[in-house]
């Protein structure tokens, strides 16, 4: 599926606007991953301290493993808080002390977030269909992968690169704020009542609703490359995000 189409990009008025909804559907995300992530780390240090009793079986699962909670919960409000600075033109160009630097954090971050989900998919009793336990898996594994690849493409100075696999490494993560959207704000809405149907159904959907989202504005944006210069002789790209 292919956004460019000979060899041109979306027209600049097209870009802003997907620009402007991007960036506004994606801090909503981060301010939902930000809450969840500062609520389920209250709610750990509260279990920590024995002031919270036995909880029904899905809410039951955080409580009995606090610790392992909290390693999911600190990284993912960093995440939710630094993913967004990585894509703003501005300072990646006028500040790349503080690109350098928040994006080193982020990195260690995003890693960090994807190893606690894998983790947590093992040692959690799983929720739902059967099939939930791998989809859980393969997105934590594409997370940590995507971030690693970033790693080294920025390490060969390869920016573009560098900026393509930061995007979809962010889009994963963030997929869980879209998860809980889905889950709590939309399915309801369309007389999904019952909870593991809509469980099921957003563990399916979410990962990869926000990779093609993701794919789908890197393709958009992707600089134009001559056909005879070196792919490892990238300059970092001006593109809006």
């Amino acid at each position: 599926m292919r956004v460019i189409k000979d060899g041109r990009r979306l027209p600049k008025t097209a870009l802003q606007i997907l620009a402007t909804l991007g960036w506004a559907g994606l801090l909503y995300l981060c301010w939902v991953v930000g809450v969840d992530s500062w609520e389920r780390s209250d709610f750990s240090l509260g279990a920590m301290q024995g002031v919270i009793p036995e909880l029904d079986p899905f809410n039951e699962r955080y409580r009995a493993n606090p610790g392992l909670t909290l390693f999911h919960t600190v990284p993912g409000l960093l995440f939710a808080i630094l993913g967004p600075l990585q894509f703003v033109g501005p300072i990646r160009r006028r500040l790349p002390v503080v690109h350098r630097f928040s994006g080193a954090l982020f990195l260690l971050v995003g890693i960090t977030s994807g190893i606690a989900a894998f983790v947590m998919t093992l040692r959690f009793p799983i929720w739902g269909a059967g099939q939930n336990t791998a989809i859980s898996l393969v997105a934590s594994v594409f997370m940590v992968y995507a971030f690693v690849v970033a790693f080294r493409h920025v390490r060969g100075r390869r920016f573009g690169l560098h900026r393509e696999w930061m995007i979809r490494g962010f889009a994963t993560g963030i997929a869980v704020a879209f998860f809980r959207v889905l889950l709590d704000d939309v399915l309801p809405r369309m007389g999904m009542d019952d909870f593991t149907t809509r469980w099921n159904t957003v563990v399916a959907v979410s990962f990869p609703v926000l990779l093609l989202c993701a794919e789908l504005w890197i393709r958009a944006t992707r600089p134009h490359r001559p056909s005879t210069a070196p792919a490892t002789t990238e300059k970092e790209p001006a593109a809006p995000v």
